[in-house]
């Protein structure tokens, strides 16, 4: 887990790049909510009930991997942290299939952080 809420953004974005699950359910916590643009929400309960990520699918047949442009803190507290997330998705040879943004946010559970709501993608 991560000590700050910055740290546990890196941390879920470089479990994604890696298509870990066990990272990704590490960079998390739970229950765990995703909105999507078109309004659909998955919740995940419990890590046990975490689904990978499908890559074809989730993040489309050229996608390599994603580069994390910024992460802007729009509220701070204390149990938590909300990011507006900048990215962009990319091919093999580092060029651009599209820019995002979306907002995470991290929440603090005993002395760690991880990121517990994420809307977006959202293109640019």
């Amino acid at each position: 887990m991560a000590s700050t809420a910055r740290e546990a953004v890196d941390a879920h974005m470089k479990a994604i790049n890696e298509l870990n699950s066990d990272a990704m359910i590490n960079s998390q916590h739970f229950p765990f909510v995703h909105l999507w643009p078109d309004g659909r929400a998955d919740f995940v309960e419990n890590s046990g009930d975490f689904l990978p990520l499908n890559k074809d699918s989730d993040l489309g047949t050229e996608w390599h991997h994603t580069v994390l442009e910024s992460a802007e803190e729009i509220t701070q507290g204390r149990e938590a942290v909300s990011f507006r997330i900048a990215f962009s998705r990319r091919r093999a040879d580092d060029s651009v299939l599209g820019q995002y943004e979306a907002v995470w946010i991290a929440t603090k559970n005993g002395k760690d952080w991880g990121i517990q709501f994420r809307h977006g993608a959202l293109e640019l």
